[in-house]
């Protein structure tokens, strides 16, 4: 039981290390200006449709290849 609660504190002191924001970068997200510099634009990707895309094509060759077996 001590060990478990050792390890569940230790577990939230790491999550609210990294959540804590420095001095920068509070007043970059109040000022809302960006955070990181890039030579590059980046679009959004929706990776969800793409998955169900193969997974429906998986299912479909594995279909062909149990009818082209019986």
């Amino acid at each position: 039981v001590h060990s478990a609660r050792k390890m569940i504190l230790r577990v939230v002191n790491t999550i609210g290390a990294k959540m804590e924001l420095g001095a920068p970068m509070a007043s970059l997200y109040l000022l809302q200006n960006p955070d990181h510099y890039t030579s590059h634009s980046f679009v959004t990707f929706s990776w969800k449709p793409f998955v169900v895309h193969i997974q429906n094509d998986v299912q479909l060759l594995q279909e062909c290849q149990e009818k082209s077996e019986d």
